[in-house]
């Protein structure tokens, strides 16, 4: 009974997104066990492997076995509904902690940034900390992308202490995740929790990273991602707007 009781409620709950992460999700899996087993926490790993019906991807596999053979492993591999969003929040309701967290799975973030957020997170007494990127290795076009983002975010949503809104790891309190109530199944799912922290007057702390160059598969962030990008901020403002029009 009461190793059952660790595995439903553990303190860290680390999300680990695993698209298309093939064969490396073994690799990385490996590495942020070593990482988190420093913290002398319990801890689960939430690996998520969602597939689209008819698609030759071995991750979803490999995420069963992972978790067969190691029983803080859980293994959510579902038919996709939608992107990454929709992942995420899939991972996020199959974790069980009181501090979760949420990383790629494609190597391109530090598995040793679990254990400095959430020491972060947790010295600090903070309800939500985050990654900010201060050197990227996977090209200029993702560079360019990501500054135009963030300061179309920044002049949107002023006021906020966020460099780089869709850097991860980022970590948070469960009753952090329950006050967000996240929606989002697209590639807007990083803007919409530090939307919400803002909204919610959460406290917010960042740490500096390098974000690697991804070697396993090419990028999933394509031209038009910006415009998707910048027309759900645009929504959101007056998403916001409204509502405390509504209020007053």
């Amino acid at each position: 009974m009461s190793s059952q009781i660790l595995r439903k409620l553990p303190e860290f709950s680390v999300v680990i997104l695993c698209y298309h992460a093939g064969e490396y999700a073994r690799i990385f899996v490996a590495e942020v066990i070593e990482n988190i087993r420093r913290l002398n926490v319990d801890y689960e790993l939430v690996l998520v492997a969602n597939y689209w019906e008819g698609s030759q991807d071995k991750t979803p596999q490999i995420a069963r076995e992972l978790q067969r053979d190691n029983p803080f492993i859980k293994a959510v591999t579902l038919p996709k509904k939608g992107m990454m969003g929709w992942d995420m929040i899939s991972g996020l309701n199959a974790s069980g902690g009181s501090v979760i967290a949420v990383i790629d799975g494609d190597g391109q973030m530090p598995a040793e940034d679990l254990v400095r957020v959430y020491k972060k997170l947790k010295e600090e007494k903070l309800d939500f900390v985050k990654t900010y990127r201060t050197k990227r290795e996977d090209g200029f076009y993702r560079i360019f992308i990501s500054l135009a983002y963030n300061l179309i975010f920044r002049i949107l949503f002023p006021g906020l202490p966020v460099r780089d809104a869709n850097s991860k790891p980022k970590i948070f309190t469960r009753e952090v995740l329950e006050k967000m109530r996240l929606t989002s199944f697209d590639w807007f799912a990083d803007a919409e929790m530090i939307i919400k922290v803002r909204r919610f007057r959460l406290k917010i702390g960042e740490i500096p990273t390098i974000f690697k160059k991804i070697d396993i598969r090419p990028s999933y962030v394509k031209a038009e991602a910006i415009w998707e990008f910048v027309r759900n901020l645009v929504r959101a403002r007056l998403n916001e707007f409204g509502a405390r029009r509504r209020k007053g």
